[in-house]
């Protein structure tokens, strides 16, 4: 049999095929999912397939092409035929493709977080059913922001996780904040959380969850102070009631409260401020009716030696004077902040950067020590210079990928949360399993104790700013 030689148009699509190839290779190799990398690699993609079908017609042609001149068949059936197998092949290729995109290359919504026109976080999806709740803006002026979101969701839940045992159940979710403002701070913060249940079950029940988030803070030139007051209340219903989901009304009584507070001394030509506080813990589930509440006092921090507006040196008086305590350092500057904290006993400091862009201070990389100063852990933002711009940009930590996407609303930003589908998790990705049942109030973002503590900071992709350290405005 006579050797077939390659016609110029073959040669011409091996060529192709081989630049095709290389460059999908090179294109696999950058951001995932940049917009301009991801049309141009999963284009390359298809184009290459599409020449490895057209290469492996065009020889099959050529073979057949022969026989049929040998038995004197017309080439025109030929010529059909191989029209319709590329058409077949191009659109099973394009419809993999798409299969493809949408089950490895398109990442997965997996949680919001709202942050008001100051930086303030002032809600996190994760206290809620939905992953990301629709604000609506019932009021906003200079001094006073008041959002509500109402969703209404259908999935599952557990009614009991040790045997895996759950059932449907369709949840009406109401979430209220108001935001006041004076002079630029925040001085009072209201959230209120209903989720009202209809649990499809042996017997058809009706529940309802109701939570409560009261925050007032209190700004002097020496001394701040914060009230927080959290409410919980489950109630359950044999028949359908009236107003559902309507938000209720907690008493005095069933509040628990934290306080945190900041003082200014100058005590020998040195400057001091003493942080300290307290939260009151219930000792009974939040659904009952009961009075024991336990208070807690934290430990003392203290600030000595603030000479200047950027560099504050703490520590948390643990131990007494018996162990190294716990210690960090703020450094406070228009542009950027640099974070330093260690618990001693835990291992090596932790080191948070954040930079200015566009009126907010963007967290820019986290990392985490040993006690030899081996780096254990490095947390890099990859997208802040560019995170206004409504592209998706990428978070490395560690063998994870995570994506978040920014946008600017009415009462600020919202940063938006993606996952790899592959990597992810999280149940609400194939089905919604709803979380209902007590879920004690305890937003991180309104703890001020808190950002004094290890563990804490890379959580906070737009930096916090701290009242107890008596700075405010800037």
């Amino acid at each position: 049999m006579k050797r077939l030689k390659p016609t110029i148009g073959q040669i011409v699509l091996l060529f192709l095929w081989v630049l095709f190839f290389v460059l999908t290779r090179v294109l696999s190799a950058l951001p995932k999912y940049d917009q301009l990398v991801f049309v141009l690699k999963h284009l390359s993609y298809y184009t290459f397939y599409g020449l490895t079908l057209m290469l492996s017609v065009s020889v099959l042609y050529r073979i057949l092409e022969k026989e049929f001149i040998k038995r004197l068949f017309s080439c025109k059936y030929l010529n059909i035929m191989t029209i319709c197998i590329l058409a077949i092949g191009l659109v099973i290729i394009t419809k993999e493709r798409i299969n493809y995109i949408e089950k490895f290359e398109t990442p997965v919504l997996t949680n919001c977080v709202y942050y008001d026109n100051l930086g303030n976080m002032i809600f996190d999806a994760r206290y809620s059913n939905a992953v990301c709740p629709t604000f609506e803006v019932i009021s906003i002026s200079n001094d006073f922001v008041e959002l509500r979101s109402q969703t209404t969701l259908n999935g599952d839940t557990w009614i009991n996780l040790d045997l895996g045992q759950e059932v449907p159940v369709t949840i009406y979710e109401t979430i209220d904040i108001k935001l006041i403002y004076e002079d630029g701070l925040l001085t009072t913060y209201q959230q209120n959380l209903t989720t009202a249940a209809i649990v499809y079950d042996i017997e058809t029940r009706y529940e309802r969850y109701s939570e409560e988030l009261y925050v007032e803070n209190t700004y002097q030139e020496d001394h701040f102070y914060s009230v927080q007051k959290h409410a919980y209340q489950k109630d359950v219903f044999d028949n359908l009631p009236e107003e559902f989901s309507k938000q209720i009304l907690f008493k005095e009584e069933d509040y628990l409260f934290n306080r945190y507070d900041a003082m200014r001394t100058n005590e020998e030509n040195m400057e001091k401020i003493t942080i300290s506080g307290s939260r009151e813990f219930s000792n009974i589930p939040q659904d009952t009716n009961g009075d024991e509440k336990d208070v807690v006092s934290l430990h003392p921090i203290y600030i000595e030696g603030v000479d200047d507006s950027e560099s504050y040196e703490y520590i948390i008086d643990v131990y007494g004077d018996n162990e190294i305590d716990d210690h960090g350092l703020f450094v406070i500057k228009e542009d950027e902040v640099l974070v330093t904290k260690e618990n001693p006993r835990a291992g090596g400091p932790e080191v948070t950067k954040y930079h200015e862009i566009d009126g907010y201070l963007l967290l820019e990389e986290h990392s985490i020590y040993e006690k030899d100063e081996i780096n254990r852990r490095y947390f890099h933002v990859d997208y802040y210079k560019t995170v206004l711009s409504n592209e998706l940009k990428g978070i490395s930590d560690f063998n994870d990928r995570r994506f978040l996407l920014v946008d600017e609303l009415d009462f600020g930003v919202v940063i938006r949360f993606y996952e790899e589908r592959v990597s992810t998790s999280n149940g609400l990705l194939d089905n919604i399993n709803m979380s209902l049942g007590n879920r004690f109030i305890d937003y991180r973002y309104f703890d001020y104790y808190s950002l004094f503590e290890t563990a804490n900071e890379e959580s906070y992709l737009i930096w916090q700013q701290n009242p107890l350290l008596l700075r405010y405005g800037n």
